[in-house]
């Protein structure tokens, strides 16, 4: 493709994704929210090889739509209420399309001078969040925040940097004795941290007299009976909206004793991060807890936050600790700006060398939506949520499991009067499995609390709007009501 193949494609690639968010948004039953493909179907239908000789980029692209395509599930759907959500804006977009044509690795600064942009963004991001003065760049404290692909790798990177510390501090190698904490409720990509470093993990529990809140006197304990066991506490990751159930850690009483016992707190708030922008909920959200006793903290940007994959804001009280944990500068890579000690490598704060240019997109959303629209669009998915609950409630036949959280609600069919629990929840595995084969019209997401079976419903897509939420509550009332008749 030359460049003015280029140009003319950029123009038709441009007119399909129009039209594609121009069907999901006047004309969204065209298109089923979930593809009903099998495993295996793309083999035989794409050849086994590359053709010999080009293929023109039209043709190209209308396999991609015939024959790739109708294996998507569509996280831009309106209708899509499953998992978290994964939202973008035509402003990530167009930046990532910049982005993409400028594909500088950006490592270091001396090999892109322009990642001074990501000090300037995570700045407005720690200003948005409310996040204390330690936890930006430019302003007094030693922190501040970097763009990591994912949250799993913000956890990663902060049970290392903690892990280092700890073996620093106390001149050994010796790891084997080393605990990391989190809750039965916390992302699996702790436990996967605590495996990719060889380290012990000990998921403490919840329960419902907590709001499924990991509480420091569970920590408390939990640290007092492994020290007697001759075992090294290090770092408790805490969760601020679970993704099970959106529960919000005792991050004040956990942070307490993690700093009586010195003790790395890492927060993922991976989805409900983003929320802190709007300060009604910074209550709700523990924020003041953040800022006392937080060491590093995950937000997820390609979550709620209006940019696509993979952006996370990853913000630590002190870089050096991450630095020193992650700095290994070969020769290849000395230069005069690294050196001096002027700049900050981002390579230095990652698990990776190269990374993605991703704060355009962050720069690019937040000047064209300004902190108001911003802060609207997380009002907006909070109402949503609020409706569905609202509807929810008028139908007799349905319960809410547990506390719901700004959009996310987690509910169940009710059983009869004395119904075991064994029972109740076959009830709801049927009702769940009659609701997926309505995945042309809405997709949800189950899941199981204290051995509770229940279903979420989550908004955040942008192109969700009343109707959708209303349409999708018809859907699941004549789905529970078929259900409770038929079992």
């Amino acid at each position: 493709m030359d460049l003015e193949e280029f140009k003319r494609n950029g123009y038709e690639t441009v007119d399909r994704i129009y039209n594609y968010y121009k069907s999901l948004r006047d004309d969204p039953s065209s298109i089923a929210v979930q593809s009903d493909v099998k495993p295996g179907y793309l083999r035989g239908a794409i050849a086994d090889a590359p053709p010999n000789r080009g293929t023109s980029f039209g043709e190209i692209q209308d396999e991609f739509r015939d024959v790739v395509l109708p294996g998507l599930n569509h996280w831009q759907h309106p209708s899509a209420f499953h998992y978290f959500p994964a939202n973008t804006s035509f402003e990530s977009m167009l930046s990532e399309m910049l982005i993409s044509s400028i594909n500088n690795p950006g490592f270091s600064w001396d090999s892109n001078p322009c990642s001074e942009l990501e000090l300037q963004v995570m700045d407005w991001l720690a200003n948005l969040f409310g996040l204390q003065d330690t936890f930006h760049h430019f302003r007094r404290g030693a922190g501040g925040g970097v763009v990591q692909a994912s949250s799993s790798e913000s956890i990663l990177v902060a049970v290392t940097a903690a892990r280092e510390k700890y073996l620093h501090e106390n001149e050994t190698r010796d790891q084997s004795r080393l605990v990391v904490y989190a809750s039965t409720q916390t992302h699996s990509s702790a436990s996967k941290a605590a495996r990719v470093l060889n380290l012990r993990i000990r998921l403490l529990e919840v329960s419902a007299e907590t709001e499924l809140a990991l509480t420091g006197e569970a920590v408390a304990r939990a640290v007092a009976e492994d020290r007697q066991n001759g075992l090294v506490p290090f770092i408790v990751v805490a969760t601020v909206g679970t993704t099970s159930t959106g529960a919000v850690d005792s991050v004040d009483s956990v942070g307490s004793v993690a700093r009586q016992n010195r003790l790395w707190m890492h927060i993922d708030a991976a989805w409900a991060g983003t929320h802190l922008a709007v300060p009604e909920v910074r209550d709700e959200l523990m924020l003041a807890a953040i800022n006392q006793y937080a060491d590093s903290i995950n937000i997820g940007m390609h979550k709620m936050g209006l940019v696509s994959m993979s952006t996370v804001a990853f913000f630590v009280r002190d870089l050096r600790s991450i630095t020193d944990a992650l700095t290994i500068t070969p020769e290849y890579l000395r230069n005069k700006a690294t050196d001096s000690g002027q700049v900050l490598d981002f390579k230095d704060c990652i698990i990776g060398l190269g990374r993605h240019f991703s704060s355009p997109k962050i720069y690019f959303m937040l000047k064209s939506y300004g902190v108001e629209g911003f802060r609207e669009h997380i009002r907006r998915s909070i109402e949503l949520g609020e409706r569905f609950r609202q509807l929810l409630k008028s139908d007799g036949r349905f319960e809410l499991v547990c506390k719901p959280r700004l959009s996310l609600t987690v509910f169940r069919l009710r059983g009869g009067e004395g119904s075991e629990i064994s029972s109740v929840n076959e009830l709801n595995r049927k009702f769940y499995s009659n609701l997926v084969a309505h995945r042309n019209e809405l997709s949800l997401t189950h899941t199981a609390v204290n051995g509770v079976y229940c279903v979420r419903f989550v908004c955040g897509c942008p192109q969700t709007k009343e109707k959708h939420v209303d349409k999708a509550f018809h859907v699941i009332a004549r789905v529970g009501a078929e259900t409770v008749n038929g079992f």
